[in-house]
């Protein structure tokens, strides 16, 4: 899996920053994102994989402030992960 962009957020933040790398920690989310849940995240909340072509195909910059934190973008096919 190529990894494009990751998305992280603060608390009360709307703002979202792209980071280089990140800790996924499994079951509960990306360490530092305002999602994060050190008790484990609830089913669908820990991290949300996004396939760079349809952020592209939707005539979006991977940079976009459409997608949200604790996002990150793929350049695979994410329904063969």
């Amino acid at each position: 899996m190529r990894v494009e962009a990751i998305h992280l957020g603060k608390e009360r933040v709307p703002e979202l920053w792209t980071v280089e790398s990140v800790r996924a920690l499994a079951g509960k989310g990306l360490e530092g994102d305002r999602h994060f849940h050190e008790e484990g995240a609830p089913a669908g909340q820990a991290l949300t994989l996004v396939e760079a072509e349809v952020v592209e195909d939707a005539g979006l910059g991977i940079n976009a402030d459409i997608l949200t934190d604790g996002t990150i973008a793929v350049g695979d096919a994410v329904a063969e992960l």
